[in-house]
């Protein structure tokens, strides 16, 4: 069989046939959510063609309501919109049009307005709520992080503290950030040549050095703490991961990370990494690691026992097939979209203006309340209908309406959530569901009426 993660035989609105990285004929179909090893018998492939079942995605406005009456988990502070990195893909670097742009007059939030977040997000916070850090770079208000410590912890004594880090600054702050617990995410590309050619400071130099220099200086203080560090990899070209794997294999292997892509959707200037051939081996490159993953899972080890760097690119999207929408359908046939959460209980993104928006990858977009007023029900409310009225007519007839994980970032327009946006991310959608099919069918040995919610 080719490279190939999986072979599309056909489409339809209540099923999709592929064959899986073992070349078995998989059936998944949307009604139970369910997968077939079809290869001798295609009976009930004709029997879901005649069955006609409309499924309309719905967010009632009352459970909206409800859900946000308590157990918020995570308050992310925009603690400075400055930034001493100027890497190549970021969406503040002014190569997408509907998000700010570096400049000199860029602020950092001040803790009047940190604590009037706090206030409304302690009064909803779970039994394990976090106040997590963002930018810009969160290190350059360092001042902010170490004076929300106390009122944090005096008001929810079980609450923990992260932030995801360009690491220049951490080196400085290492001390303060290991003694007090506060966890990092830090962003690493790979190597120096990788790390260099995106993620360098406004003079051109790169930050590959500096990064390393703070990660040992983390190992030397507390290894403890050091291998708590996770690692924040963005794809910056994605031929490259057999590179990545060495280098991650080599320096960091007791590290988590997590492995994304870059979303160019809406830039106006294309990267030069993502061209066709680059894709092209990078795709050959995955149904190769894929093959791999499948082959580890298959000896009797969890996903938590996969080395780092497979597990951090194909974990999730494993545990997205095996969590999603099973067992029957509503009789009026009107799920919950799988990828939409509930704005602020997931995340309360706060500005360092003091707005509150869905999360810190929606960025500016998408407001829903401020400091002052708390969330604001109908702003909430009107952004998720438009959301779900948008994906009912992008989804409308898809087999993957019960897997699919478009969530409020996927559907982002240049300015807000929009139909062109949810229509732009759809492909990218069902390959990702078909790549999770595919590796979870192989891993299971393709038997007959397998849930995806078996472990």
């Amino acid at each position: 069989m080719p490279k190939q993660l999986y072979e599309l035989v056909e489409q339809h609105p209540n099923f999709v046939l592929f064959k899986n990285l073992e070349g078995k004929l998989i059936l998944y179909e949307r009604l139970m959510g369910t997968m077939h090893d079809v290869d001798d018998d295609l009976s009930i492939v004709e029997q879901l063609r005649q069955v006609q079942k409309p499924i309309q995605f719905s967010i009632p406005r009352k459970k909206l309501e409800d859900e946000l009456q308590s157990d918020w988990d995570t308050l992310v502070l925009e603690a400075s919109e400055n930034c001493n990195l100027r890497c190549g893909y970021c969406k503040f670097g002014g190569t997408y049009e509907s998000d700010r742009t570096h400049s000199e007059q860029l602020k950092n939030m001040d803790f009047t307005t940190a604590m009037k977040a706090f206030n409304i997000f302690s009064q909803h916070a779970s039994s394990t709520p976090h106040l997590s850090y963002f930018g810009g770079e969160p290190l350059l208000n360092m001042d902010l992080i170490m004076k929300m410590l106390s009122p944090a912890k005096d008001k929810l004594p079980n609450i923990t503290f992260n932030l995801t880090s360009n690491m220049l600054l951490a080196y400085a702050y290492a001390k303060e950030l290991v003694e007090n617990n506060i966890l990092l995410a830090a962003s690493i590309d790979g190597p120096k040549k990788i790390q260099d050619a995106f993620r360098h400071m406004k003079n051109g130099n790169g930050s590959f050095d500096l990064v390393m220099r703070a990660m040992n200086k983390f190992a030397e203080l507390n290894e403890d703490y050091y291998k708590t560090i996770v690692l924040m990899v963005t794809l910056s070209d994605p031929s490259k991961m057999l590179e990545l794997r060495e280098f991650f294999a080599k320096y960091f292997p007791q590290h988590e990370m997590m492995i994304t892509g870059v979303d160019t959707r809406w830039s106006t200037q294309k990267l030069s990494t993502y061209t066709p051939e680059k894709i092209k081996q990078f795709t050959e490159i995955v149904g190769d690691l894929a093959r791999e993953y499948v082959s580890v899972r298959k000896s009797g080890k969890t996903a938590e026992q996969v080395d780092p760097f497979l597990r951090g690119y194909f974990r999730q999207i494993e545990v997205d097939i095996r969590k999603h929408n099973v067992g029957p359908l509503p009789e009026n046939g009107k799920i919950y979209p799988t990828g939409a959460c509930i704005p602020g209980k997931r995340k309360l993104y706060t500005s360092v203006d003091g707005l509150f928006h869905v999360c810190e990858r929606i960025g500016r977009q998408m407001v829903i309340g401020d400091v002052e007023n708390g969330l604001e029900m109908d702003m909430s409310n009107n952004h998720v209908q438009n959301y779900v009225n948008y994906r009912n007519i992008v989804c409308d007839d898809c087999w993957n309406q019960r897997q699919c994980g478009i969530c409020y970032v996927g559907s982002l327009g240049k300015e807000d959530i929009s139909l062109e946006g949810t229509r732009l991310y759809c492909p990218s959608a069902k390959d990702r569901t078909l790549l999770g099919l595919s590796i979870v069918s192989t891993i299971d040995g393709g038997n007959p009426n397998v849930s995806m919610a078996t472990s």
